[in-house]
């Protein structure tokens, strides 16, 4: 009862993929297809090509990412060692 917007693998289940891999354009499913989530009937409103951003435009944007994961890391690492004393 909803829409996905664009989807491309690895975004939704391997069955439900597959079945909409197979649809054209503003087709949709005969039969109801199952997953783990229930039964359901698929129909694709459009197709795109998924268009991959060049290193250089998103460099600064993976940059901050892996800061933030290590820093988040080195936190954690603090927050296990750290002896706290209240007086």
């Amino acid at each position: 009862g909803g829409d996905l917007g664009w989807v491309r693998e690895g975004q939704v289940v391997p069955e439900f993929f597959a079945a909409m891999s197979n649809l054209g354009k503003g087709k949709y499913t005969k039969v109801p297809v199952r997953t783990q989530f229930g039964w359901h009937v698929i129909r694709v409103n459009d197709v795109r090509d998924l268009k991959v951003l060049p290193f250089e435009k998103v460099r600064d944007q993976i940059l901050q990412a892996v800061q933030a994961e290590r820093i988040e890391e080195k936190i954690s690492e603090l927050r296990k060692t750290a002896k706290v004393q209240m007086n």
